[in-house]
């Protein structure tokens, strides 16, 4: 049998192992805490992001309801109604230190 069901990272394979699940809980982390800071227009505590972090978690069924906020905002950049930053270095900033900006989102349901 190949594999018996348990990983076990131990000594120097534990660095690895735990750089992997850092950047695994980042690569879902990041878009969720930028999504709620575009639409809220300020930094979001992580009570602000948790549950966007949880529906791109269990992906098949959560993008179904973080689909429509995708598209407004990206409808809003394309009909040029949300002065969204054009910079990584801003994106950046907002998510680590507060941060004022005067983004435009507009009201509407969808």
């Amino acid at each position: 049998m190949l594999f018996d069901g348990q990983i076990i990272f131990t000594g120097l394979a534990a660095i690895p192992g735990l750089y992997v699940f850092f950047a695994a809980i980042h690569l879902l982390w990041f878009p969720a805490a930028l999504l709620v800071a575009i639409e809220t227009k300020e930094k979001p505590g992580f009570s602000q992001y948790a549950g966007t972090l949880l529906q791109l978690l269990f992906w098949p069924i959560g993008i179904w309801f973080v689909q429509p906020r995708l598209n407004r905002v990206y409808n809003a950049i394309q009909s040029d109604t949300l002065d969204y930053p054009r910079s990584w270095n801003f994106i950046t900033r907002l998510l680590h230190r507060p941060a004022r900006c005067n983004w435009r989102l507009p009201n509407r349901s969808i």
